[in-house]
């Protein structure tokens, strides 16, 4: 998931999502508390709940800006364990840190026919343009020196991640309506060498 760059100073609220998105994306939903969040984005947790009354909340306002793009998604309607579900066994996130803050992070998953499935790449609004994504995907893809076949899929409005993964090779195999108005496009890359 991600959220569009600000021109603006980030308000508390925005700190809350982001430092969410964060956590949420390096070690899971299940394991991630509101309290951790507080602790990330650097308030006490009676501040967060002052913006938020509970984890789904701020699950759903993450989403918030795919549906902006997108309208109704189903993210906006998944809970903690909804997408806790999403974790499988084998799965390694790989993360990037700048000053000590976790700005992006990537998971990637191993199928049985040597298919690594790169998911969840997600970058701060601030760091990005700085070349992170960019290097998050080529650190998993060398993470996993057995993989014969990268995949992943983005929507059809982002054109700035479709963008990305062309530019390191991923070509469009298909695209999945999955909801009214939303397209999922799958892109594949074969290891080189």
């Amino acid at each position: 998931m991600v959220r569009p760059p600000r021109t603006e100073k980030p308000t508390t609220r925005d700190r809350i999502v982001d430092s969410a998105i964060a956590l949420f994306n390096e070690q899971g939903v299940s394991t991630v508390t509101t309290n951790h969040v507080a602790e990330h984005a650097e308030i006490s947790p009676g501040n967060l709940y002052y913006h938020f009354a509970n984890k789904e909340e701020i699950i759903r306002e993450a989403f918030a800006t795919e549906a902006t793009v997108y309208g109704d998604i189903p993210p906006l309607h998944e809970t903690a364990a909804d997408i806790d579900a999403t974790f499988h066994a084998g799965d390694v996130t790989l993360t990037a840190v700048q000053a000590e803050r976790l700005v992006g992070t990537v998971r990637g998953e191993t199928l049985p026919d040597g298919t690594l499935v790169v998911r969840r790449l997600c970058v701060l609004p601030e760091a990005r343009g700085a070349g992170i994504g960019r290097a998050l995907i080529e650190a998993l893809e060398v993470a996993y020196p057995d993989a014969t076949r990268f995949e992943l899929f983005t929507g059809h409005l982002n054109g700035a991640a479709l963008g990305l993964y062309e530019s390191l090779g991923y070509v469009r195999t298909g695209a999945e309506e999955i909801a009214t108005g939303i397209e999922l496009v799958t892109l594949v890359k074969a290891r080189v060498g």
